[in-house]
């Protein structure tokens, strides 16, 4: 029996170079106000200890700003985003998967940026989009701002470390959340229903031309039900000009056609001796189960309390 317990974790992301850009504009902006008003408001003469006391205070906001104003808190139904003089909530359930995005600061430095997905605005699966199509659907909110995707975690810098072992807690409580970590590439959209393996097979099926057909069977029911994965499916797929690649998975096989007229008569065929629960779908993804997954994982073994 398991019993639910909430649970709340929040991430300081200060260790993370990337994420001091914004606080650092802050921090101007407050010196600028500071230095103003010593030196023009209240008539104070410019010296090096007025200029090391104003120093301080800067020091101090952007060290506040850090602590306070840039981390990351994982709820069980929302993940807020908290930055300087604002803080977002989003619902996972409104969330459909992360991708990475790259932005150049005037300095010529490169910057990743992870980035939620929300429903409604996910790239088409399966499809090869240029980075350019993909760009239009990357404008979801920033979880966090990365200077490297693949950092050195062996690097004698404990800053790096600790970089590191920050980026890493994040990116533990998105895949506990259901959101595993994309691939280290900008603009490579990470669905949770679906594994790289599975997304860059369709995507070579889009870019070749070919017209795929998914049968999602599950573990065979019966002898029957085998029988008709092994050999029946195979045969009429055969029948209607099918290539000879087949992708055969635990839970579905993938049977590929060059012509759609084809893969249409293969699926109609198809219905007609599959069993009711079969879901035949066209193109190289899995139907997803009810919980959204379309993998071909196990279920986690989830030990009984």
């Amino acid at each position: 029996m398991w019993v639910s317990v909430a649970r709340s974790t929040t991430i300081r992301l200060y260790p993370l170079s990337g994420e001091h850009t914004l606080p650092m504009a802050v921090d101007t902006l407050v010196f600028t106000i500071v230095y103003g008003i010593w030196l023009l408001g209240l008539g104070m003469a410019d010296n090096a200890w007025s200029d090391l006391g104003i120093l301080a205070v800067v020091v101090l906001a952007h060290v506040v700003q850090m602590t306070w104003l840039v981390a990351v808190r994982f709820d069980d139904t929302v993940i807020t985003i908290v930055r300087p003089w604002r803080r977002r909530r989003i619902e996972w359930t409104q969330i459909s998967g992360l991708i990475y995005t790259q932005d150049v600061s005037s300095t010529s430095r490169a910057f990743h940026k992870l980035r939620l997905v929300l429903n409604g605005h996910e790239p088409p699966q399966g499809r090869f989009l240029t980075e350019t199509e993909v760009e239009a659907y990357a404008k979801g909110p920033v979880v966090m701002t990365l200077a490297d995707l693949e950092p050195d975690s062996w690097s004698d810098n404990r800053w790096i470390r600790r970089s590191v072992r920050c980026q890493n807690q994040v990116y533990a409580e998105l895949e506990r959340h259901g959101l595993p970590k994309p691939g280290p590439r900008t603009l490579e959209y990470r669905s949770p229903k679906y594994t790289p393996e599975q997304t860059r097979l369709a995507v070579a099926a889009d870019i070749i031309g070919l017209h795929p057909v998914t049968v999602k069977h599950g573990e065979p029911a019966n002898d029957h039900d085998a029988h008709l994965i092994s050999a029946v499916l195979p045969e009429l797929a055969g029948t209607h000009g099918a290539t000879s690649d087949i992708v055969s998975k635990r839970l579905y096989t993938i049977f590929f056609f060059d012509a759609e007229p084809a893969a249409t008569a293969f699926i109609a065929a198809v219905l007609e001796i599959a069993p009711a629960d079969w879901r035949i779908t066209p193109g190289a993804l899995p139907a997803p189960d009810a919980d959204g997954d379309s993998t071909d994982r196990p279920p986690p073994l989830r030990p009984e309390e």
